[in-house]
C-alpha cells in the first residue's frame, strides 16, 4: 500500500498525455514492441516487472535514506 501511495504521490497530476510518454521510454518494453511494428502485442508481465523494479527500488532507498 505505501509503494502505491508514493506512485500516486508522484504521478497524479500527469496529464494521460505525460503518462503516455513515459511508457514509451528508450528501452522500455512498450519501446521494444514499437520498434518492432507489432502492434496489439502481448508483453510478458515478467518484462514489465524487470523494467519496474529499478523505479520500486529507488523509491524504497529514498526511505531509507530519510
Amino acid at each position: 500500500k505505501e509503494i502505491l501511495e508514493k506512485v500516486w504521490g508522484i504521478y497524479k497530476s500527469f496529464s494521460a498525455w505525460s503518462l503516455r510518454n513515459l511508457t514509451h521510454e528508450t528501452d522500455s518494453p512498450w519501446d521494444s514492441s514499437f520498434e518492432r511494428k507489432l502492434m496489439f502485442i502481448h508483453i510478458p508481465e515478467e518484462e514489465v516487472k524487470k523494467y519496474y523494479t529499478k523505479y520500486i527500488t529507488a523509491l524504497l532507498d529514498e526511505d531509507e535514506d530519510d
